[in-house]
């Protein structure tokens, strides 16, 4: 074997295996999204990229304030907040949330401008086993658990862990 032809083999062979490296990467610890909606509106917004840690629920369940990211579609990816974990009774007025009674008032990340009173509530409802109740910081314009329901954590992608472009809106999600 000639020199030049090794080392198109050697080359060929390492570019194989940073691409399953990247695959596996991909496929099993995180995921890259371009976020297309305005529900989580000014925490995240419409042309954010940001990384998902697909790896973040397997030694832990998900908490409060977490911001997560699930299919309820094959192809389409949502990102939300969890206010209600399992056990929490969660009701929603006029598009504020109460959770086990008590109206959730620490959320300084919340957007909100009541458009349709009716359409920004929903009955109390008990949060299930191995279920998440999940919101969009922009309350207005969020469809989400008020609308289809709690989640399961099975749909659960994984957690939402920083902006990575552009530039000037990197961020980290504790």
């Amino acid at each position: 074997m000639t020199g030049g032809r090794k080392a198109i083999i050697i080359t060929a062979s390492v570019l194989a295996v940073i691409v399953a490296a990247i695959v596996v990467m991909r496929s099993f610890v995180f995921e890259i999204v371009i976020i297309k909606g305005q529900s989580m509106k000014n925490t995240i917004r419409p042309g954010d990229h940001v990384v998902l840690n697909k790896q973040a629920y397997r030694s832990r369940e998900p908490k409060r304030g977490d911001l997560v990211a699930f299919k309820l579609e094959p192809y389409r990816v949502l990102i939300k907040r969890v206010i209600g974990i399992p056990g929490d009774i969660i009701e929603v007025k006029n598009g504020v949330p109460y959770r086990n009674g008590e109206e959730i008032v620490n959320e300084p990340y919340v957007t909100f401008h009541p458009v349709d009173q009716k359409r920004n509530s929903c009955r109390p409802r008990t949060v299930q086993h191995r279920h998440l109740f999940v919101m969009g910081d922009n309350r207005a314009t969020s469809v989400d658990s008020k609308d289809f329901g709690p989640i399961t954590y099975e749909e659960v992608i994984g957690k939402v862990s920083f902006i990575y472009y552009p530039p000037r809106r990197i961020a980290r999600f504790p």
